[in-house]
């Protein structure tokens, strides 16, 4: 019984550091964003990115509008960036947020305004 567990202790021991060596190699060539979902899932939970992390144009293209009553908060916790109501469905606002208040962001429809075609958050200013 004993030489049993002499094998099987250093096989557990080689088994945990196969599995490290294998999640940092991972962790090296995922990028932040990609990590996060991996480790999410690893842990066995839902992981939503922030949307304002997308480029420039994604963003952009969404921020047209023609009048006030387009634009909306972009849905997020703490939104700092207003978009075109049509494009609201391409986001998702997490299920949960901090109860931090931040000046700048816009939370509210009021909270943002078309100003030459595009949305712009009025409270961008108020850092």
């Amino acid at each position: 019984m004993r030489e049993k567990n002499k094998t099987i202790i250093p096989f557990f021991i080689l088994l945990i550091f196969m599995l490290l060596v294998f999640l940092g190699t991972i962790y090296l060539f995922l990028s932040e964003e990609e990590w996060a979902v991996v480790k999410g899932k690893l842990l066995g939970k839902e992981v939503t990115l922030n949307e304002e992390v997308e480029t420039d144009g994604f963003l952009a293209e969404r921020q047209l509008c023609q009048v006030q009553e387009d634009c909306i908060p972009l849905p997020s916790c703490h939104p700092t960036e207003c978009i075109n109501k049509r494009f609201e469905y391409d986001f998702k606002k997490p299920d949960e947020c901090m109860l931090n208040f931040n000046p700048a962001a816009a939370y509210e429809e009021r909270d943002c305004a078309c100003r030459k075609g595009r949305c712009i958050n009025k409270n961008a200013d108020n850092r």
